[in-house]
């Protein structure tokens, strides 16, 4: 969770503007980080992604019961 939060923070620093070529570092640059195997950033309308990510499935509900982090052990 530690890791995850870092990472979360990293990202939040990075992109400053939602321009192609910020997201691109961004993403690189977390995936250099020992155990990370995945990032996925949104910044406007814009998304940014690498890696291996888990597969995403549409929230039903409000965005309080979406927004829910859900861990797991892999």
């Amino acid at each position: 969770v530690a890791l995850a939060d870092a990472c979360a923070t990293m990202l939040g620093n990075m992109v400053v503007t939602n321009d192609d070529l910020f997201l691109e570092k961004a993403v690189t640059d977390l995936m250099k980080i020992k155990n990370i195997t995945g990032c996925y950033v949104i910044a406007g309308e814009k998304i940014a992604m690498k890696g291996t990510l888990p597969r995403m499935v549409p929230a039903k509900g409000t965005f309080s019961n979406a927004s829910r982090i859900i861990l797991r052990t892999v």
